[in-house]
C-alpha cells in the first residue's frame, strides 16, 4: 500500500525508516507497519458517531478464475479430478498483493492477460455450440437449457439456415444464462447479431455438423470477449439520493449477493458431462446435472427479476438459505468433483464464497504447496533412517497434490472441519478456535499391496493428526475427536500449521505463525520487511545438532534493534512451538522437552496478557476476547466487500457486531447485517 493510494480513514505510510536517528527507529516502524488499515484503532471502527449515510466506492470488477470457469459451465478439475481443467487454467487470478482475493485493485486485462486469455476462449461457450457437444478443447459438457429449450434448436440445425428471428433470441438466451446473467440491451445483442449472421453466411453450401460447431465457436468467443462478460459494474442506477449515493440496480445486486455465497452469477449454467470425469449421470436427484435447469441461485435470479432483491430481509433470508448445511451427497462438489471422492468428503457444506473467505482469512490453501523434509520429524512416527522415500512423506505428499487419489487432501480436511462449525452456526468463532473434532482421512489399505508405493501413501496418512491406529474409510470413523493436549481449533490443524510453517523441522516457523495471529486475529500491524537494515536470518544449528528452533529465534532477536518487529511476531508464534513444521505434534525437540510457553504482554485486549502454556491455552484466551471477535468481522467485511474497511463503515461494522452477539456467534446472522447494510447496496463516486 502506498500513501498515495490510502483509502479514507485510513494512515498514510511516512519515510523510510532508515533516515530517522536511531532513537526514533522504532516508532518509525510502527507509523510504517503493514497492513495500514490495521493501524485505524479498532475502537473507532466499532463506534457508530457517524450520521453520514454508508455507501461504498462505485467501481468495475474483473471476474476471477474461479468465477469464470464455473459461469461458463466448466469444474474446476480434469476428468477423475486429477488436476485443473483447461476451463480453470484460464489467466483470472487475482493480483498477489491483494489480500483477498475478491478486492478489485490491480486486477485488470493487459496485453499479457488477453494473450493468455485468447488460449482458452474457444471453451468459453462450448456447450452453448451444440444440443450434445463433443469434446472441444478438452472440455465434454452440455448446458441443460440447451438441451432442453427446442426453440434453441434452429441455430444446430443444418438443414435449414437459421433466420433472423432465430439468431435474436439464440442470442437472448445465450446473453442471458451464459455470459451476461441479466438480460442483454438491444445495443449488446446488435453487433453479436451482425457477426453471427457474416458467420452464417460463410460457411459452405451444405454445413456439416462440424462447419457449424465452429460458426458456433466464433459467436460465443465474440461474446466471452464483450467488457460487460469480464467485468460486472457496481455503478448505481445513476440517479443520486441526498447524500450524493446511487443505489445499486437490481442486477448489480442480485450479482453482489451471488458472489457473497457462489464463486458463479446468479443462474450460471447446469452442466452436464456425459462421460466419467467430473460429474456423472449417477446421481437420479439431479439426473446428472449439476443444478437444476434454471441454474445456480435461481432464487436470487427472481428476487431481481420481481424487484425483491432491494429488500433487505428478503438477502438476509437468501443468504440463510444458502450459506451451508447437512448434505451427505455433497452436491455442491458435483461439478468439480467426482463420485467416488465426494463420498469420502465430509457431509457438511459451505457455500463456495463463504467457505473460500475462510480459505483465505485462515490462509491455509498454501498447505498444498509448501514442501515440507520429512513431516514426521521429531514426533512419535519419527525415524532419522527415514528417507525422502518414507511411507510418511509419501503419505503427507499425498495430502498435498492427491498424488494417488485415495482421500480427501490436507486443505479439504480441514474444508469439512470448518464446514461443520460454520453450518452449526453458533459460537462459530469461538468454536474454530478451540473445537477438538476433526475429519481425518482414512488408512483402510484393503487391496492394497504393501510392495505397492500407494500402500505405504495411504497406510500413514492419519499420522499427521497424532493418530496410531486405523481410520475405517467412513464418514463415522473420520470424524475423530482429539485428545485436547494436542489440539483445540483451526491453528492447531494440521493444514493451517503447514501453511504458516517452513520447509525443515527447526526452521523459524513460529514468527511466520506469530505474524499471521498478530495480523488477521488481533488485527495488529507489523513493520513490513524493506524497513529492515539487516540480514533477517536465524544462526546456524550448532555442532550437536541440540538448538530448537526457539532458542535460535531468541538468540537471532534478543537485541532491541531487532525486537522492534519481533516482540510484535515471536511471543504469539512461540505456543506453536509444540508441533513441528509441518504440523504433527513433537515429542521431543532437538533432546528437550517441546516448549510451547510464552508471556503475552501489552495486547490490544488487556486480558490477553499474561502466561500462556502452549497453543491450546493460547487459542482458548484468543476465542474468549472480544477484540479478537471485532477483528473477525472485519476480516468478515473486507472479504465479502472486497475493500478495506474505513471510519465510514463504523455503523455497518458496529451492526454486524451486534448481529453477531445476539445471536450467540451465529455467521449467518453476521453475514445477513452485512448484506442488510447501506454500505452493500449504495455506491458513491470516489474521490480521485
Amino acid at each position: 500500500m502506498s500513501g498515495t493510494s490510502e483509502q479514507a480513514g485510513q494512515p498514510a505510510l511516512d519515510t523510510n525508516c532508515d533516515e530517522v536517528p536511531y532513537e526514533q527507529f522504532g516508532a518509525c516502524l510502527e507509523a510504517n507497519a503493514e497492513p495500514a488499515v490495521n493501524r485505524i484503532p479498532q475502537g473507532e471502527l466499532f463506534s457508530c458517531a457517524s450520521s453520514k449515510p454508508a455507501s461504498s466506492p462505485s467501481r468495475l470488477r474483473r471476474v476471477d478464475r474461479e468465477e469464470w470457469a464455473h459461469n461458463i459451465g466448466q469444474p474446476l478439475t480434469k476428468s477423475g479430478g486429477r488436476g485443473p481443467s483447461i476451463a480453470s487454467s484460464n489467466p483470472f487470478r487475482g493480483s498477489l498483493d491483494n489480500p483477498y482475493s475478491s478486492y478489485d485493485q490491480n486486477n485488470t486485462i493487459d496485453t499479457t492477460t488477453l494473450d493468455l486469455y485468447l488460449r482458452v476462449l474457444p471453451g468459453a461457450g462450448v456447450g452453448w455450440t451444440a444440443v450434445l457437444p463433443s469434446s472441444a478443447g478438452g472440455m465434454n459438457t452440455r448446458v441443460r437449457k440447451v438441451s432442453q429449450d427446442k426453440k434453441l434448436q434452429c441455430m444446430f440445425s443444418t438443414s435449414v439456415k437459421p433466420d433472423a428471428a432465430c439468431i435474436d433470441y439464440y442470442l437472448g438466451e445465450f446473453l442471458r444464462h451464459g455470459v451476461l446473467f441479466r438480460a442483454p440491451t438491444g445495443e449488446e445483442k446488435a453487433p453479436l447479431a451482425a457477426l453471427a449472421q457474416a458467420a452464417l453466411d460463410a460457411e459452405p453450401a451444405a454445413p456439416t455438423k462440424e462447419d457449424r460447431t465452429l460458426t458456433m465457436r466464433q459467436i460465443t468467443s465474440a461474446a466471452w470477449l464483450m467488457p460487460q462478460a469480464l467485468f460486472r459494474s457496481e455503478m448505481g442506477d445513476g440517479v443520486a439520493d441526498e447524500a450524493g449515493r446511487q443505489r445499486l440496480t437490481d442486477d448489480e445486486l442480485a450479482r453482489q449477493l451471488a458472489y457473497v455465497l457462489e464463486k458463479r452469477a446468479p443462474g450460471a449454467p447446469a452442466s452436464h458431462n456425459s462421460g466419467s470425469g467430473a460429474y456423472s449421470e449417477s446421481n437420479k436427484t439431479t439426473g446428472g446435472y449439476s443444478t437444476s435447469a434454471d441454474g445456480y441461485l435461481f432464487e436470487i435470479v427472481q428476487a431481481a427479476l420481481d424487484g425483491s432483491i432491494q429488500d433487505a430481509e428478503k438477502r438476509r433470508t437468501i443468504i440463510k438459505n444458502h450459506s451451508g448445511g447437512l448434505d451427505p451427497q455433497r452436491m455442491d462438489l458435483y461439478q468439480d468433483r467426482s463420485d467416488n471422492l465426494r463420498s469420502r468428503r465430509g457431509e457438511y457444506w459451505l457455500s463456495t464464497g463463504i467457505a473460500r473467505f475462510f480459505r483465505e482469512w485462515l490462509g491455509y490453501e498454501k498447505a498444498s504447496t509448501v514442501f515440507k523434509d520429512r513431516p514426521q520429524a521429531t514426533s512419535k512416527f519419527d525415524d532419522p533412517k527415514d528417507g525422502a522415500q518414507s511411507g510418511y512423506q509419501r503419505a503427507y505428499n499425498n495430502m498435498q497434490a492427491d498424488a494417488f487419489l485415495v482421500e480427501p487432501l490436507l486443505v479439504e480436511q480441514m474444508d469439512d472441519t470448518i464446514a461443520r462449525i460454520v453450518a452449526a452456526d453458533q459460537d462459530v468463532l469461538k468454536n474454530l478456535l478451540t473445537s477438538t473434532q476433526f475429519y481425518v482421512p482414512s488408512n483402510d489399505v484393503t487391496g492394497i499391496s504393501p510392495s505397492s508405493g500407494s500402500y505405504g501413501a495411504k497406510l500413514h496418512l492419519p499420522r499427521a493428526y497424532n493418530i496410531e491406529g486405523d481410520v475405517a474409510p467412513t464418514r463415522e470413523d473420520r470424524w475423530r475427536t482429539l485428545p485436547t493436549t494436542e489440539r483445540a481449533g483451526v491453528l492447531t490443524h494440521p493444514a493451517w500449521l503447514a501453511a504458516h510453517g517452513n520447509n525443515f523441522e527447526d526452521d523459524p516457523s513460529l514468527i511466520h505463525r506469530g505474524k499471521w495471529v498478530q495480523e488477521n486475529l488481533l488485527c495488529g500491524a507489523v513493520p513490513p520487511l524493506r524497513l529492515v537494515t539487516v540480514a533477517a536470518m536465524v544462526p546456524p544449528q550448532d555442532a550437536q545438532n541440540s538448538l530448537t528452533a526457539r532458542q535460535r529465534v531468541i538468540e537471532a532477536t534478543h537485541n532491541e534493534y531487532c525486537l522492534n518487529c519481533h516482540k510484535k511476531m515471536n511471543p504469539l508464534g512461540f505456543p506453536f512451538e509444540i508441533y513441528n513444521h509441518a504440523g504433527f505434534v513433537r515429542v521431543t525437540d532437538h533432546g528437550k522437552a517441546p516448549d510451547g510457553s510464552s508471556m503475552l504482554e501489552n495486547m490490544l485486549d488487556p486480558k490477553l496478557d499474561g502466561p500462556v502454556t502452549s497453543a491450546i491455552d493460547f487459542s482458548q484466551k484468543l476465542a474468549d476476547s472480544p477484540e479478537v471477535t471485532r477483528c473477525f468481522i472485519r476480516q468478515v467485511f473486507r472479504y465479502f466487500m472486497g475493500r478495506d474497511e474505513t471510519l465510514e463503515d463504523a455503523c455497518t461494522l458496529t451492526a454486524m457486531e451486534d448481529a453477531y452477539t445476539k445471536s450467540q456467534g451465529s455467521f449467518q446472522a453476521l453475514l445477513g447485517a452485512l448484506v442488510a447494510s447501506d454500505t452493500f447496496v449504495f455506491r458513491h463516486t470516489p474521490a480521485p
